[in-house]
């Protein structure tokens, strides 16, 4: 399967222009649209990685609690009992739903 697909890249609300492309392997590049207006083909180091970002080895997609497998319910429980509340840290661990990792 290949082609290519203009999008937006998610990082940040500058909104920048991204052109993702699949070659027949299955490689998946990214780049700068030249005629998004507002980025004209220029991308931060952040966009210019965002094909790195699609590989699903090393990615945790379920929580662990003391080295174990855990629900959700029971990993999200532990947090609230063993924190003070919101800190800058905590306050800042997005959920996987928040981004799904596609562009």
């Amino acid at each position: 399967m290949s082609g290519v697909t203009k999008t937006t890249c998610p990082y940040c609300g500058v909104g920048c222009g991204v052109i993702a492309a699949v070659d027949d392997e299955g490689k998946i590049s990214v780049s700068g649209d030249p005629d998004h207006p507002a980025s004209y083909g220029r991308l931060c180091s952040k966009g210019s990685a965002l094909a790195e970002t699609l590989d699903m080895d090393g990615r945790a997609l379920y929580p662990r609690v003391h080295g174990e497998r855990a629900g959700w319910d029971e990993a999200l429980d532990l947090v609230a009992q063993t924190s003070s509340g919101p800190s800058p840290i905590t306050a800042q661990i997005p959920l996987p739903s928040m981004f799904p990792g596609r562009c």
